[in-house]
């Protein structure tokens, strides 16, 4: 009779079973899951600050994870995804949180590579291993929504601000410019286009005489009356220009 051969996910899901049951109750046999060609890698970094390098065989992968002191673990499956890959192989990505020595749990994400072992069908081994906690890789997400609100701040006082007044020119200058003074007299103004006709003082002034006024007194009066009173000077508006705003098995 021939073994059905079973899915990735089949294959996958046992195998999340039998690790993560080992992590939390027997760390020290983790290895037995490995071979010589395998590779780990666990997240953080060395003593240097650097990011920790993986370890390749059955015996560094087992010093490795004796080192990282893993004790009365708990572990929280949240999500499992498998998919079949080269020569056989399923690839299995794990996400969930992990709890060590008592400490609180953090999210973590682990990804395993199974190959086939040897002839034997449906058996499998950790080719690779990439583990990483979830806060060392996004960090904390608090400053980013600092700089955010520092920026709805700044936008903020920039709103607030009061625009500058503009600067209020001569009320004069928008107008019309100084009139040139040759000898210490001022010239007349050239726009005589604007300038108020003087009336005739003299209709008026005849109109009030009395019918009695010798003709001597009209006659100075008509002699006065041709020569106008000088024209006074122009007063212009003060105001300033207007401006615009804008399934399987395992070694064990």
């Amino acid at each position: 009779m021939v073994m059905e051969k079973p899915s990735p996910l089949l294959v996958g899901r046992e195998f999340v079973r039998q690790y993560y049951t080992l992590l939390n109750k027997a760390p020290e046999y983790l290895h037995r899951f490995y071979g010589r060609n395998s590779s780990y890698v666990h997240g953080g970094v060395d003593a240097s600050g650097k990011p920790q390098e993986a370890v390749y065989g059955q015996n560094d992968i087992h010093h490795k994870v004796l080192s990282l002191n893993f004790s009365e673990c708990h572990t929280k499956i949240r999500h499992v995804d498998a998919h079949a890959t080269l020569s056989d192989g399923v690839v299995v990505q794990v996400m969930g949180l992990l709890s060590n020595s008592g400490q609180p749990e953090r999210k973590f994400m682990q990804t395993f590579v199974l190959a086939p072992e040897g002839s034997v069908p449906n058996k499998f081994y950790v080719h690779n291993d990439m583990f990483r906690y979830e806060d060392e890789v996004f960090g904390d997400s608090e400053p980013e929504l600092d700089e955010e609100s520092e920026d709805e701040v700044e936008e903020e006082q920039e709103e607030r601000q009061p625009s500058p007044e503009p600067v209020q020119e001569n009320a004069n200058s928008g107008y019309y410019e100084a009139h040139p003074v040759t000898n210490g007299i001022e010239e007349p103004l050239e726009e005589s286009s604007h300038e108020p006709e003087p009336e005739p003082e003299s209709e008026t002034k005849t109109e009030e005489l009395k019918p009695q006024v010798e003709e001597k007194n009209l006659e100075e009066l008509e002699e006065k009356s041709t020569t106008p009173p000088p024209a006074e000077p122009v007063s212009l508006p003060q105001e300033p220009p207007k401006m615009h705003q804008e399934s399987c098995s395992f070694p064990t």
